[in-house]
């Protein structure tokens, strides 16, 4: 083989292991591809917001999102609370969060994920972006309009990052930037001081442009704690930093005028790791979890504290004709303690007193008679408005035509069925006729209930069957509230 036709045949193989490698992504920088699992995927996006971040939004899933979004807007007709946020989202960035196609002609991937956090005064947006074009088209045009900017769209430099900023007035200003298909946008400052004094958009993105995976918010213990408590079980979360909220201006001026609240924000402060809630939907049914991450040794008291010793059915309670429902389980005495605990001496005295002075009003110690015979089971559950209307609530002047429209029950269990009528007789001995007891009316005579009343206003009754008691409001009458005591309705149980 003659030596010029062996250089062309080099040449040539070389060209085409150059085109190989071109087309797998190594002539130049390689293209990322989008992370495959929601955790993967919320690592990359996290990884990229200062450890400083004061609140963080995550959809691990938006496919899930969009899922459970839905699930609520048929359980809540009527209210308008998902639609509300369905046009806020569309008139701000022209994306239809319950429609997959409308994430994709906006540029996003519709089944990936999205974070949006606060940090500097700004919302935050991270998302993975598959039309970058779209995007920004969707982003300035609908950006434009909501914010009423008239600028055109430049293109400068944060150290080595391209970005691109709208709007001259720095308090308006957005500014984005692209990481591989992950795009990057900062809004307009939630306030103008934000804007002054916490720094430009263009600033805030390039804090995000060069953050370390080891200095964001990912590394951090409480964010870690967030993530396997709520992330990994619901669609959406939102995770609180309670360094940067107890640091606010409003936190500052509240602590300052209030020894109380001082003194729980300093326990705040060393023991609270995060502040969180998810959110998320099975079947017809969604679920929302608010979680507060405590240190170890803290959280192993609080745990103790949740164990009540007495179990509790809620079923009676929690049928289908239930909009909307919150319980809670602890030991009362335990968790008062607890509270005690966490402040200083003369708070914990000034506290002890106020409880006794309003256990003085009615007459019964609060710390011996009800605290400690408390079971700590707490359950309240709302049924919607009369006559299933919502336009009824147009019409409530005062707080006694709510509880005449509004279907709204509070169950407390107590320890015994003793402690409960020892309670009740206490009541009744010391209330010098403010409170009174009474049958059922138009029921058959039935010794085991008591309806307990208040003089004044009545916004509701308190009826006692049992261990339970039960707060219901004047919507309910005493043949429903027979039936809820009992188990006696016909309702589907949830």
């Amino acid at each position: 083989m003659n030596r010029p036709h062996a250089i062309r045949l080099l040449v040539f193989f070389v060209l085409l292991v150059g085109l190989g490698a071109c087309k797998d992504g190594g002539c130049g920088k390689k293209v990322e591809e989008i992370p495959a699992t929601p955790a993967a995927r919320v690592e990359q996006l996290t990884s990229k917001l200062p450890g400083a971040t004061d609140t963080v939004v995550v959809a691990d899933d938006l496919a899930a999102m969009r899922s459970s979004l839905q699930v609520i807007k048929d359980r809540l007709p009527n209210t308008g609370i998902v639609e509300s946020l369905q046009k806020q989202v569309q008139n701000a960035f022209g994306i239809d969060l319950l429609d997959a196609e409308s994430w994709t002609r906006a540029g996003v991937a519709p089944d990936s994920s999205a974070v949006v956090a606060v940090h500097r005064s700004r919302l935050i947006f991270l998302l993975y972006v598959e039309n970058r074009q779209a995007f920004e088209k969707t982003l300035v045009e609908k950006a434009k309009a909501a914010f009423g900017i008239e600028a055109v769209t430049k293109s400068e430099k944060v150290g080595q990052h391209p970005i691109k900023i709208l709007s001259d007035d720095p308090a308006a200003q957005i500014a984005w930037m692209y990481q591989d298909k992950i795009a990057i946008v900062s809004m307009p400052a939630i306030d103008n001081r934000g804007a002054l004094e916490d720094g430009s958009a263009k600033l805030v993105l390039g804090e995000i442009a060069d953050s370390k995976k080891d200095t964001s918010i990912w590394a951090d213990k409480g964010f870690q704690a967030y993530r396997e408590a709520l992330v990994e079980k619901y669609p959406v979360s939102v995770y609180v930093n309670p360094r940067s909220g107890l640091s606010s201006d409003a936190a500052k001026a509240e602590m300052e005028k209030n020894p109380n609240a001082k003194a729980m924000g300093e326990w705040a402060k060393k023991n609270v790791t995060f502040i969180g809630a998810g959110l998320g939907a099975d079947g017809d049914q969604a679920t929302v979890k608010a979680y507060i991450g405590m240190a170890p040794e803290i959280l192993k008291n609080v745990k103790t504290a949740q164990q009540t010793g007495v179990e509790h059915n809620w079923d009676a309670f929690a049928t289908e004709k239930t909009l909307l429902a919150a319980r809670v389980s602890l030991n009362v005495a335990k968790t008062y303690e607890l509270i005690l605990e966490a402040l200083g001496e003369d708070q914990r005295r000034g506290a002890r007193r106020d409880v006794k002075m309003i256990g003085e009003r009615f007459g019964v110690d609060l710390e011996k008679e009800v605290f400690e015979q408390l079971a700590g089971h707490v359950g309240v559950f709302f049924y919607g408005v009369a006559g299933g209307n919502p336009m009824a609530l147009m019409m409530i002047k005062s707080p006694l035509d709510a509880s005449n429209q509004l279907g709204l029950l509070a169950t407390l269990k107590f320890k015994s069925k003793e402690g409960l009528d020892g309670l009740i007789n206490t009541l009744l001995e010391r209330s010098e006729g403010r409170v009174t007891m009474r049958p059922l009316v138009n029921l058959p005579d039935d010794e085991s209930f008591k309806v307990i009343t208040f003089a004044g206003p009545s916004f509701g009754n308190f009826y006692v069957h049992g261990d339970m008691v039960v707060f219901a409001t004047t919507a309910f009458g005493d043949e429903a509230m027979h039936k809820y005591l009992t188990d006696a309705r016909d309702d589907k149980k949830l």
